[in-house]
C-alpha cells in the first residue's frame, strides 16, 4: 500500500513536470536581415528555451538564458517561434528586437514577476493570439505594460484577466492607437494611479463604467486625445482623486455625464477640458480644494454652462479658464455673478477669459469682483445688446417683474413697489461699487448721486433677489 502511495506520488510530480515543460511562454519573431539572423532576449530571470522555423519544424536549436540580453542565433531569415521556460520569478525588458516579435502565442504557466511595468513597452508589432489566460494575481505594476504597442488590436481573453493585485496601471495603454477589447469586468479595487492610462489610445472605446476607482488618487492624462472615447463613467466613485489636470484634453468625443463626480479632494485640474467636446452640467461639483484651473476649458468651444455656484479656492490659479471657450455672454454672467455674490470667493484672482463677452448685467459683477476683491479680467469685453436670460437685470418698462422702481428715469427718490415686504436694497454704480446699503425700505434717496446708469439688487422677504436698471438724471 505504501508503496502504491509513493507511486502515485511520484507519478504526480512528474506529470506536473511534464506539464510545465508543455506550457512555455511562447513568441514568434520575425527575423528579415541575414546579416542581423539573431534573436535577443532581454529578461529578469532565467530560462531555457527552444526555438523552430515555423515553415520548416528541422531548424530548430535550444539553450539557456540568464538575466540580461540573451543572443541566439538562427541558421536563416524567417519566422520562429520561441518556447521560454523560467526556472523562477520572470518578466520581460524591452531590448534592441522588440520589433521582431510579431505575436504572442502562449502565455504558459510563469512565476511572473509583480513588476511588469513596460514589459511590452514600444513592442510596436506584437499581437496577442494565445488563448490560455496569464497568473497576473501577484502583479502589482502594470505601468506602460502596452505603452506604444501602436498596432495592437488583438489580445484575446484580456478582459477575463486578474488584475486584483494591481495598484499602478498608469500609461498602461498610452499610445496603444488600435487596442480596443473590453476590459470592463477587470477588478481594480487596488488601483491607486491610472495617469496617462489611455493616452493616445485612439481607438479605445469601451464601457468601463463598473471599474472600482476608490482608491485612485490620480487620473491625470487619463483620456487625454484618446479620440474615440466616449463611455458614461458617471458612476465612477472619485472621491480620493486628487489630480485630474488634462484628463479629458482633446479627447474629441468625449460628451458624457459627470454630475454625480465627488471632487472634493480634487486640487488640480488643470487644462480638463481643453479642446474637447464636452458640454455637460458640472455645476453641482465641489471644486473648493482646487488650487489649479488654469486653461480648463481652453479652446473648448463646446462648453457653455454656468459655474456661478462653485465656491473656489483661496489660491485657485484661474489663468485662461475660459479663454476661447463656447461660453456665451448669458452663461459667462451668470458665473461671474455666482462668484460675486458668494462671500467665500477669493480675493486677487486672474481671470482668463480671451473672446468671451458681457452685457449690463454681467458688467455689475464683473465689476463687483475687480472693486470688491480685487480680481483682474484678462480678453473679455462688454457687449450691450448680449443676452443674459439666467440674469435678473431689467429694464422697468419691461414687465418681467412684479417689483417696481418709480420714477425712473429720477433725479431725487425713487420709490420701490412690491407685493413683499423689502428686506435689502443695493444700490450699484456701473463700475460695480456698492454705494448705498439699506434695510427694509421702500425708497431710496439719489439726489446726490452723480447722473449716469445703476442697478438696483432687492431683496425681498422671501430671500429672491432681482436686480434693476436704473438711469439718475
Amino acid at each position: 500500500m505504501l508503496k502504491k502511495i509513493y507511486l502515485f506520488g511520484f507519478l504526480f510530480v512528474a506529470l506536473c513536470a511534464v506539464n510545465a515543460q508543455n506550457n512555455p511562454l511562447i513568441l514568434k519573431f520575425f527575423v528579415s536581415d541575414a546579416a542581423d539572423a539573431k534573436i535577443r532576449l532581454n529578461t529578469q530571470g532565467t530560462y531555457a528555451y527552444t526555438y523552430v522555423k515555423t515553415n520548416n519544424a528541422s531548424i530548430t536549436g535550444s539553450g539557456s538564458g540568464v538575466s540580461g540580453l540573451t543572443e541566439i542565433t538562427v541558421p536563416s531569415i524567417g519566422t520562429y517561434n520561441v518556447s521560454i521556460t523560467p526556472t523562477g520569478i520572470f518578466r520581460f525588458n524591452g531590448g534592441p528586437d522588440i520589433d521582431k516579435i510579431v505575436e504572442l502565442t502562449q502565455w504558459g504557466q510563469i512565476n511572473w514577476n509583480t513588476n511588469l511595468a513596460g514589459m511590452f513597452a514600444g513592442y510596436a508589432n506584437i499581437q496577442i493570439t494565445a488563448t490560455d489566460i496569464p497568473d497576473f494575481s501577484g502583479v502589482t505594476n502594470l505601468n506602460s505594460f502596452f505603452s506604444g504597442c501602436t498596432n495592437l488590436s488583438i489580445v484575446n481573453n484580456i478582459n477575463n484577466w486578474n488584475v486584483s493585485s494591481v495598484t499602478d496601471m498608469s500609461s498602461l495603454f498610452y499610445n496603444a492607437k488600435a487596442f480596443n477589447k473590453p476590459i470592463g469586468n477587470w477588478n481594480t479595487t487596488n488601483v491607486t494611479n491610472m495617469n496617462r492610462m489611455f493616452f493616445y489610445a485612439d481607438a479605445f472605446n469601451q464601457d468601463i463604467s463598473s471599474w472600482n476607482v476608490a482608491n485612485v488618487t490620480d487620473m491625470s492624462y487619463m483620456f487625454n486625445r484618446a479620440k474615440a472615447f466616449n463611455q458614461n463613467i458617471n458612476s465612477w466613485n472619485v472621491s480620493n482623486v486628487q489630480n485630474m489636470s488634462m484628463m479629458f484634453e482633446a479627447s474629441q468625443a468625449f460628451n458624457q455625464p459627470l454630475n454625480n463626480w465627488n471632487t472634493s479632494n480634487v486640487t488640480n485640474m488643470s487644462q480638463m477640458f481643453m479642446y474637447p467636446s464636452f458640454n455637460q452640467d458640472i455645476s453641482s461639483w465641489d471644486v473648493s480644494n482646487v488650487t489649479n484651473m488654469s486653461m480648463m476649458f481652453w479652446s473648448n468651444s463646446s462648453f457653455n454652462k454656468s459655474l456661478g455656484s462653485w465656491t473656489l479656492s483661496p489660491l485657485v490659479n484661474l489663468t485662461e479658464i475660459f479663454g476661447y471657450s463656447g461660453l456665451d455672454c448669458g452663461n459667462y454672467g451668470a458665473t461671474l455673478k455666482g462668484w460675486a455674490d458668494n462671500p467665500n470667493s477669493p480675493l486677487g484672482r486672474l481671470v482668463g477669459a480671451v473672446g468671451r463677452s458681457f452685457g449690463n448685467g454681467g458688467q455689475i459683477y464683473r465689476n463687483q469682483l475687480i472693486n470688491s476683491k480685487g480680481w483682474t479680467f484678462v480678453g473679455d469685453s462688454y457687449s450691450p445688446g448680449c443676452l443674459e436670460p439666467f440674469l435678473a437685470v431689467e429694464d422697468l418698462t419691461s414687465g418681467k417683474t412684479k417689483l417696481t422702481l418709480y420714477p425712473n428715469p429720477a433725479a431725487e427718490t425713487v420709490f420701490i413697489k412690491s407685493e413683499q415686504r423689502t428686506k435689502s436694497v443695493q444700490l450699484i454704480d456701473a463700475s460695480g461699487k456698492i454705494v448705498l446699503n439699506a434695510a427694509q425700505t421702500n425708497q431710496i434717496s439719489v439726489h446726490h448721486l452723480p447722473a449716469g446708469v445703476y442697478f438696483v439688487k432687492v431683496t425681498l422677504a422671501d430671500g429672491s433677489e432681482s436686480t434693476h436698471k436704473l438711469i439718475k438724471k
